[in-house]
């Protein structure tokens, strides 16, 4: 297995009850996507002190994540599909749930891996080595 992601694969998201519209994303952000995203969310003030900006974070969660679109949702005035572009995904309400739904399925596909108990056996180490029958 090769340890570059892949830059084509997509996932489909919709909702449950309404799958006629759906945004594809990356099934995972590579280092190079997850390191402007965490640029994004942690700002230092004049002060020098980190804050935390979710709307900036978002912004960029959608930037590097939103792949394509389809659906009566996305549909522009004139009948045509909106291009699936920063400039369209910051016109989106952020109380729609397939946006909501999509943000969620980002954050929870990007979420780090959890650490082994420290204190917890390991696993890794065969148990019966040397044991008398």
């Amino acid at each position: 297995m090769s340890i570059f992601l892949s830059a084509t694969d997509k996932i489909r998201v919709a909702l449950p009850d309404d799958d006629a519209s759906a945004i594809y994303i990356r099934p995972k952000m590579n280092m190079g996507q997850k390191n402007h995203v965490q640029g994004a969310v942690f700002v230092r003030d004049s002060d020098g002190k980190m804050s935390f900006d979710v709307a900036a974070g978002n912004n960029a969660l959608m930037d590097m994540n939103f792949v394509a679109w389809e659906g009566p949702k996305f549909t522009l005035e004139n009948g045509k599909l909106a291009p699936c572009t920063p400039h369209y995904f910051r016109q989106l309400d952020p109380a729609d749930p397939l946006v909501e739904l999509a943000l969620k399925e980002i954050n929870d596909r990007n979420k780090p891996a959890e650490s082994p108990d420290p204190n917890g056996a390991d696993t890794s180490i065969s148990t019966t080595a040397g044991a008398l029958p």
